[in-house]
């Protein structure tokens, strides 16, 4: 795979799943945790790293850079995803109190405490809302973090063409 295909790669699959969590929010009214919102933000970092990436990536290492970035924002939404995993899967009596929504913590609360709450959830992440396949909005979050991951990684490690005909 090309360096230019796989940052296109990222781009429509960042965009498609970006377009669907906002279907399910608006159009299926499902409101999204703060776990949701963090992994939502890493999905649109990704989105811009890979048109970047796509756009201005030429042979002398630019596209490297881009790759690592999105090797670590993938690694971080991996994270946030296995968190809400973790989450879902702790026993009822053991599930954190539910907080209040995203909107009264800005409003009333300093950055750090609402940085905080979207970095580690609360009970309304541990909800499992809806599901594909048997598997959750999280787990399908950590499934394409982890396919980000490596194909970051491996466009990363890989070596810069021979010539100039990969990017035109």
């Amino acid at each position: 795979m090309s360096h230019r295909t796989g940052f296109l790669f990222i781009w429509l699959s960042t965009f498609g799943l970006l377009g669907f969590g906002f279907f399910l929010e608006h159009y299926l009214h499902l409101i999204p945790c703060p776990l949701c919102i963090s992994q939502r933000l890493c999905f649109a970092v990704l989105f811009t790293l890979a048109f970047i990436g796509y756009l201005f990536a030429k042979p002398q290492g630019f596209y490297k850079k881009t790759y690592f970035l999105i090797f670590l924002f993938s690694c971080f939404g991996a994270a946030l995803a296995s968190r809400q995993i973790w989450l879902q899967h702790l026993p009822k009596d053991q599930i954190p109190a539910c907080g209040p929504d995203l909107f009264y913590l800005i409003e009333e609360f300093p950055l750090s405490d609402v940085i905080s709450a979207l970095l580690t959830g609360d009970g309304n992440c541990a909800e499992e809302i809806w599901s594909f396949l048997g598997l959750n909005i999280a787990e399908w979050s950590l499934l394409w973090f982890c396919a980000f991951t490596l194909l970051s990684l491996t466009q990363w490690l890989r070596r810069a063409p021979m010539h100039d005909s990969e990017w035109k």
